[in-house]
């Protein structure tokens, strides 16, 4: 029925995106690593000349939302939307191999350039439906709010095998002794939801409370599932077994501004599990850091901000910020957890045309590591 729809919803919008990006890059890393005569392999002194990874990300999807007739002091939206992601990247390393006889003189040297797929042809599709619904009561002093969406998620993969090609001074070499499938074929299909609830409590027009809890099951990136870097030292590694990602969020905050100050602090306790992190290891016998799933885990910590004009244009900033990562299997650290660490400085501004600011950033120990990390000084 058209009148209906037309009583029913107030506002309907379209919208379509296209993003390609080319990531081309050059990296120079400047390094010899020497490998000692092992059985019958002589010695060799291997200077790694230059690396040339490129990526290029093809994304487009729509969205259809539509704002639905409601009371004056409730607004709800809905809406269906699709996404995809496609990906395609190339490395292209060059090395000068020299070998070495028992007194370390060179006898021969081999110019080497390797190609390989550092992720493979691989692709990301989505499609969800989402909807969100805002309440304000006692006259726009409290907002309560509930969100939702659910998504099907569709992942495939090409097969990969590195490396690609081998060139030896000037010969190349499509199907080199040592080419191994990387990655293959594959496909998985996965279901992924979230829900929002949280509600804002005006105290006065400067002092303003907050409260939030949500939930989430998360499909791991193309990244996350296929990365292979190799820049001469530790390899990152993806996984494409890994587990959804499923977390429970709360947060809360409390914010104070006026004509001078201003100053927020917000708490959060975020509980995941199979949390996607990198876990030291070893890949073919070289240190790797290694997607994985880790069953159970806790981030808790908090964020705190202030600004403070106390002299005309002259002001006094700074932030602090904290988390603790537990991995609750074995109560032991999660790794990659910065420290206690924070901001300060001063910032003027000249008659709205130019801005001078000093600050400094200061970090804390980090006392408390993972197996596999070291400790660091503040």
């Amino acid at each position: 029925n058209k009148n209906y729809m037309k009583g029913f919803i107030t506002d309907l919008s379209a919208k379509l995106f296209i993003q390609n990006i080319y990531r081309d890059v050059e990296d120079i890393p400047n390094s010899i690593v020497t490998f000692p005569a092992s059985g019958t392999n002589p010695a060799k002194r291997i200077t790694n000349i230059s690396i040339y990874p490129d990526g290029e990300h093809y994304s487009k999807g729509f969205i259809f939302q539509a704002d639905f007739k409601t009371k004056k002091n409730n607004k709800l939206i809905g809406g269906i939307d699709a996404w995809q992601r496609k990906l395609s990247t190339s490395r292209v390393t060059t090395q000068k191999i020299e070998t070495l006889d028992s007194n370390n003189n060179l006898t021969s040297t081999t110019l080497q350039t390797t190609g390989d797929t550092p992720i493979p042809e691989s692709s990301y599709s989505s499609i969800g439906i989402f909807a969100q619904d805002e309440l304000s009561i006692l006259n726009d002093k409290i907002y309560l709010n509930l969100s939702g969406r659910v998504d099907g998620i569709y992942i495939s993969n090409e097969k990969s095998v590195s490396p690609l090609y081998v060139i030896k001074n000037g010969v190349i070499n499509n199907n080199s002794s040592n080419q191994k499938v990387l990655w293959e074929a594959f496909s998985d299909n996965d279901f992924a939801w979230s829900f929002n609830t949280g509600a804002n409590y005006k105290f006065t027009d400067e002092l303003n409370f907050a409260f939030n809890f949500s939930g989430s099951f998360r499909s791991p990136s193309l990244e996350e599932r296929y990365q292979y870097i190799d820049l001469g030292s530790v390899v990152r590694i993806g996984n494409p077994y890994l587990q959804p990602e499923h977390g429970y969020f709360v947060s809360t905050s409390l914010k104070y501004w006026s004509e001078n100050i201003n100053i927020s602090l917000e708490l959060f306790s975020n509980y995941l599990s199979d949390l996607v992190t990198e876990i030291p290891g070893t890949y073919e016998n070289r240190p790797a850091l290694i997607k994985t799933n880790i069953g159970n885990a806790r981030l808790a910590g908090f964020d705190a901000e202030m600004e403070f004009n106390f002299y005309k244009s002259l002001v006094l900033y700074g932030n602090a910020s904290f988390v603790n990562g537990e991995n609750l299997d074995n109560n032991s650290a999660l790794p990659q957890i910065p420290p206690f660490n924070g901001r300060i400085g001063f910032k003027y501004n000249v008659a709205n045309i130019a801005s001078l600011n000093f600050n400094s950033v200061i970090f804390s120990g980090q006392n408390r590591i993972a197996k596999g990390e070291t400790l660091t000084s503040g």
